[in-house]
């Protein structure tokens, strides 16, 4: 595989920086769901989607736009950890 240029997970750093913008939101929704306390899968699902449904709009436009200045704290990092 290096001889055909792909890049191995081994290559990565062990703690590089996660750009995902929906992993807040992830954090959000699982902090909602934990506070109902679902007895079973249907209720899971069930306070998901109102959770989810409770997300206000401008926490994700937020996120959004911090994307450029979490882009250059991971290139001034090098790469490295960060606090995002």
């Amino acid at each position: 595989m290096e001889k055909k240029g792909i890049c191995l997970l081994s290559d990565w750093p062990s703690q590089s920086p996660d750009l995902s913008i929906i992993e807040p939101l992830w954090f959000d929704l699982k902090a909602g769901v934990a506070s109902c306390r679902p007895s079973n899968i249907n209720e899971l699902w069930k306070f998901c989607e109102e959770q989810w449904a409770l997300i206000p709009t401008e926490n994700i436009k937020d996120i959004y736009q911090s994307m450029p200045r979490r882009i250059a704290e991971v290139i001034k990092m090098k790469g490295r950890n960060t606090r995002f």
